[in-house]
């Protein structure tokens, strides 16, 4: 988990909480909401997180407005 915190950090996405599930395939499952710039800086912090080894997937949970 330490390896997507540092990943999101140096993306300068701001961590507003993290949570995380293991799951029974010895992964674990986090959930994260953070702060962006504007949409292209949201685009950059998703394909950081796509190009880590570490990430098996990445999908956009948008808010209800």
């Amino acid at each position: 988990m330490g390896t997507i915190v540092s990943l999101l950090s140096r993306q300068k996405a701001e961590v507003q909480q993290l949570s995380t599930v293991s799951q029974e395939t010895k992964t674990t499952r986090a959930l994260a909401d953070i702060l962006v710039k504007n949409k292209d800086h949201l685009l950059d912090v998703l394909d950081a997180l796509r190009a880590c080894p570490a990430v098996l997937s990445v999908y956009e949970e948008k808010e209800n407005e």
